[in-house]
Protein backbone atom coordinates (compact mmCIF):
# COMPACT_ATOMS: atom_id res chain seq x y z
CA UNK A 1 0.00 0.00 0.00
CA UNK A 2 1.37 3.65 -0.86
CA UNK A 3 2.50 5.83 2.19
CA UNK A 4 -0.29 7.48 3.99
CA UNK A 5 -0.49 11.44 4.12
CA UNK A 6 -0.93 13.91 7.04
CA UNK A 7 -1.18 17.33 5.58
CA UNK A 8 -1.52 20.39 7.72
CA UNK A 9 -3.41 23.31 7.20
CA UNK A 10 -2.40 26.78 8.73
CA UNK A 11 -4.90 29.07 9.07
CA UNK A 12 -5.02 32.36 11.28
CA UNK A 13 -8.15 34.75 10.36
CA UNK A 14 -8.68 32.85 6.70
CA UNK A 15 -12.74 33.02 7.20
CA UNK A 16 -12.77 33.41 3.35
CA UNK A 17 -10.43 31.21 1.74
CA UNK A 18 -10.32 27.91 4.26
CA UNK A 19 -13.21 26.05 3.32
CA UNK A 20 -11.97 26.19 -0.11
CA UNK A 21 -8.29 25.02 0.51
CA UNK A 22 -9.50 22.30 2.49
CA UNK A 23 -11.76 20.90 -0.18
CA UNK A 24 -8.60 21.56 -2.29
CA UNK A 25 -6.17 19.50 -0.17
CA UNK A 26 -9.17 16.89 0.59
CA UNK A 27 -10.07 16.43 -3.01
CA UNK A 28 -6.41 15.91 -4.28
CA UNK A 29 -5.35 13.83 -1.50
CA UNK A 30 -8.39 11.59 -2.16
CA UNK A 31 -7.67 11.17 -6.12
CA UNK A 32 -5.17 9.51 -4.80
CA UNK A 33 -7.39 6.09 -3.82
CA UNK A 34 -4.69 4.12 -2.10
CA UNK A 35 -3.36 6.28 -0.24
CA UNK A 36 -4.59 6.91 3.72
CA UNK A 37 -4.61 10.32 4.91
CA UNK A 38 -5.68 13.02 7.23
CA UNK A 39 -6.21 16.76 7.22
CA UNK A 40 -5.15 18.86 10.00
CA UNK A 41 -6.44 22.51 9.98
CA UNK A 42 -4.29 24.54 13.08
CA UNK A 43 -6.44 27.46 13.56
CA UNK A 44 -3.96 29.57 15.46
CA UNK A 45 -5.80 31.83 17.38
CA UNK A 46 -8.58 33.47 14.85
CA UNK A 47 -10.32 36.20 15.71
CA UNK A 48 -13.04 36.02 12.66
CA UNK A 49 -15.11 33.16 11.27
CA UNK A 50 -12.17 30.67 11.31
CA UNK A 51 -12.93 28.52 13.86
CA UNK A 52 -16.69 28.07 12.67
CA UNK A 53 -15.88 27.16 8.88
CA UNK A 54 -12.94 24.57 10.53
CA UNK A 55 -15.50 22.98 12.52
CA UNK A 56 -17.63 22.27 9.76
CA UNK A 57 -14.87 21.39 7.43
CA UNK A 58 -14.41 18.41 10.46
CA UNK A 59 -18.34 17.61 10.12
CA UNK A 60 -18.15 17.57 6.29
CA UNK A 61 -15.39 15.37 5.53
CA UNK A 62 -14.19 12.43 8.62
CA UNK A 63 -10.35 12.98 7.78
CA UNK A 64 -10.28 16.35 9.27
CA UNK A 65 -9.40 17.40 12.30
CA UNK A 66 -9.04 20.60 13.85
CA UNK A 67 -6.58 21.36 16.72
CA UNK A 68 -7.28 25.39 17.67
CA UNK A 69 -4.12 27.43 19.94
CA UNK A 70 -6.45 29.85 22.17
CA UNK A 71 -4.33 32.00 21.09
CA UNK A 72 -2.35 33.63 18.06
CA UNK A 73 1.58 32.23 18.27
CA UNK A 74 2.51 33.48 15.05
CA UNK A 75 3.68 31.86 11.85
CA UNK A 76 5.39 28.64 12.06
CA UNK A 77 3.43 27.72 15.42
CA UNK A 78 0.84 26.44 13.50
CA UNK A 79 3.70 23.72 11.28
CA UNK A 80 4.73 23.01 14.62
CA UNK A 81 1.86 21.72 16.23
CA UNK A 82 0.52 20.08 13.30
CA UNK A 83 3.86 18.18 12.40
CA UNK A 84 3.65 17.18 16.22
CA UNK A 85 0.37 15.34 16.26
CA UNK A 86 0.29 14.01 12.62
CA UNK A 87 -0.07 10.43 12.26
CA UNK A 88 1.17 9.28 8.76
CA UNK A 89 4.02 8.62 6.98
CA UNK A 90 4.69 11.81 4.47
CA UNK A 91 4.35 14.86 6.10
CA UNK A 92 3.22 18.24 4.14
CA UNK A 93 1.09 21.45 4.31
CA UNK A 94 -1.07 24.05 2.87
CA UNK A 95 -1.03 27.67 3.90
CA UNK A 96 -4.70 28.75 4.01
CA UNK A 97 -3.96 31.66 2.02
CA UNK A 98 -4.05 29.52 -0.76
CA UNK A 99 -0.77 31.04 -2.60
CA UNK A 100 -0.36 27.44 -3.95
CA UNK A 101 -2.67 25.17 -5.81
CA UNK A 102 -2.33 21.91 -3.78
CA UNK A 103 -2.78 19.82 -6.59
CA UNK A 104 0.83 20.95 -7.28
CA UNK A 105 1.75 19.87 -3.94
CA UNK A 106 -0.03 16.42 -4.04
CA UNK A 107 1.40 15.60 -7.88
CA UNK A 108 5.11 15.71 -5.49
CA UNK A 109 3.79 13.02 -3.15
CA UNK A 110 4.38 9.63 -5.18
CA UNK A 111 8.22 11.15 -5.11
CA UNK A 112 8.86 10.54 -1.75
CA UNK A 113 7.84 7.01 -1.53
CA UNK A 114 8.91 6.06 -5.26
CA UNK A 115 11.08 2.90 -4.61
CA UNK A 116 13.48 3.56 -7.70
CA UNK A 117 14.51 6.96 -6.17
CA UNK A 118 13.23 7.70 -2.61
CA UNK A 119 13.86 10.93 -1.39
CA UNK A 120 13.16 12.29 2.54
CA UNK A 121 12.94 15.64 1.12
CA UNK A 122 11.45 17.42 -1.02
CA UNK A 123 11.86 21.54 -1.33
CA UNK A 124 9.92 23.53 -3.59
CA UNK A 125 11.03 26.71 -5.22
CA UNK A 126 8.73 29.71 -5.62
CA UNK A 127 7.98 30.66 -9.53
CA UNK A 128 8.13 34.07 -8.14
CA UNK A 129 6.42 36.26 -5.61
CA UNK A 130 3.36 37.87 -7.06
CA UNK A 131 1.82 40.52 -4.73
CA UNK A 132 4.81 40.79 -2.15
CA UNK A 133 5.60 44.32 -0.34
CA UNK A 134 9.10 45.58 -1.39
CA UNK A 135 9.99 44.91 2.40
CA UNK A 136 8.69 41.61 2.17
CA UNK A 137 10.87 41.40 -1.35
CA UNK A 138 14.29 42.59 0.90
CA UNK A 139 13.43 40.38 3.84
CA UNK A 140 12.76 37.34 1.85
CA UNK A 141 15.65 37.60 -0.48
CA UNK A 142 18.23 38.51 2.66
CA UNK A 143 16.57 35.39 4.70
CA UNK A 144 17.83 33.49 2.45
CA UNK A 145 21.22 35.00 1.63
CA UNK A 146 22.00 34.71 5.58
CA UNK A 147 20.52 31.25 5.74
CA UNK A 148 22.43 29.98 2.77
CA UNK A 149 25.88 31.61 4.47
CA UNK A 150 25.17 30.27 7.73
CA UNK A 151 23.97 27.25 7.95
CA UNK A 152 25.77 26.34 4.22
CA UNK A 153 22.90 25.91 2.06
CA UNK A 154 23.98 27.26 -0.98
CA UNK A 155 22.95 24.61 -2.94
CA UNK A 156 19.18 25.41 -2.64
CA UNK A 157 17.55 28.19 -3.92
CA UNK A 158 14.53 29.02 -2.18
CA UNK A 159 13.82 26.88 0.92
CA UNK A 160 11.14 29.52 2.76
CA UNK A 161 7.93 27.90 0.67
CA UNK A 162 6.63 24.57 0.30
CA UNK A 163 8.41 21.44 2.30
CA UNK A 164 6.99 17.87 2.27
CA UNK A 165 8.31 15.17 4.10
CA UNK A 166 9.11 11.23 4.72
CA UNK A 167 8.29 11.03 8.49
CA UNK A 168 11.02 8.95 9.19
CA UNK A 169 14.07 11.95 8.63
CA UNK A 170 11.81 13.71 11.41
CA UNK A 171 11.64 11.24 13.92
CA UNK A 172 13.70 11.81 16.79
CA UNK A 173 14.34 15.47 15.56
CA UNK A 174 13.82 17.99 18.66
CA UNK A 175 11.84 21.65 17.40
CA UNK A 176 13.22 24.12 18.56
CA UNK A 177 11.71 27.32 16.55
CA UNK A 178 8.07 28.23 16.37
CA UNK A 179 8.36 31.07 13.98
CA UNK A 180 8.95 31.33 10.12
CA UNK A 181 12.06 29.97 10.35
CA UNK A 182 10.96 26.23 11.54
CA UNK A 183 11.29 25.26 8.10
CA UNK A 184 14.60 26.26 7.57
CA UNK A 185 15.66 24.39 11.32
CA UNK A 186 13.99 21.46 9.87
CA UNK A 187 16.05 21.51 6.62
CA UNK A 188 19.23 22.50 8.27
CA UNK A 189 19.22 18.87 10.69
CA UNK A 190 17.80 16.82 7.97
CA UNK A 191 20.84 18.16 6.02
CA UNK A 192 22.78 17.15 8.79
CA UNK A 193 21.10 13.85 8.81
CA UNK A 194 22.52 13.21 5.32
CA UNK A 195 18.42 13.57 4.11
CA UNK A 196 18.48 12.77 0.28
CA UNK A 197 17.07 16.22 -0.70
CA UNK A 198 15.23 17.15 -4.40
CA UNK A 199 14.43 20.64 -5.05
CA UNK A 200 10.99 21.31 -7.74
CA UNK A 201 9.44 24.37 -8.59
CA UNK A 202 5.50 25.57 -7.49
CA UNK A 203 3.64 27.88 -8.83
CA UNK A 204 3.12 31.25 -6.25
CA UNK A 205 -0.34 32.57 -6.30
CA UNK A 206 -1.26 36.01 -5.22
CA UNK A 207 -2.99 36.11 -1.97
CA UNK A 208 -7.01 36.94 -3.17
CA UNK A 209 -8.02 37.85 0.85
CA UNK A 210 -7.15 38.17 4.15
CA UNK A 211 -4.00 39.60 5.41
CA UNK A 212 -0.68 38.52 5.21
CA UNK A 213 1.07 38.11 8.37
CA UNK A 214 4.67 37.15 7.04
CA UNK A 215 5.50 40.91 6.28
CA UNK A 216 4.77 42.28 9.77
CA UNK A 217 7.78 44.10 11.11
CA UNK A 218 7.62 42.24 14.41
CA UNK A 219 7.74 38.99 12.67
CA UNK A 220 10.42 39.77 10.30
CA UNK A 221 12.68 40.71 13.71
CA UNK A 222 11.67 37.29 15.17
CA UNK A 223 12.06 35.09 12.73
CA UNK A 224 15.74 36.75 11.70
CA UNK A 225 16.09 36.46 15.69
CA UNK A 226 15.16 32.64 15.63
CA UNK A 227 17.69 32.32 13.03
CA UNK A 228 21.01 33.84 14.73
CA UNK A 229 19.84 32.25 18.14
CA UNK A 230 19.48 28.88 16.57
CA UNK A 231 23.23 29.53 14.63
CA UNK A 232 24.90 30.10 17.71
CA UNK A 233 23.62 27.09 19.81
CA UNK A 234 24.31 24.91 16.83
CA UNK A 235 27.88 25.85 16.53
CA UNK A 236 28.16 25.10 20.27
CA UNK A 237 26.42 22.19 19.48
CA UNK A 238 29.09 21.36 16.76
CA UNK A 239 26.13 20.76 14.29
CA UNK A 240 24.11 18.34 15.89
Amino acid sequence: MAASVSCVIMAYNEEATLEAATRDVHDALAAFGDRAFEILIVDDGSRDRTPLIAAAMAARYPAVRVITHPVNRGPGSAQVTGFRQARNDILCYHPADQQVDFREVAACIPLLDDPADPVDLIIARRSGRPGYSLRRLVSSYGYILLAQVLFGLRRFKDFNFIYLYRRAILDGMRFETQSVFFTTEVLVKAVARDARVREVTLTCLPRTAGEATCGRPAVILRTFADMMSFWAKWQLRGRR
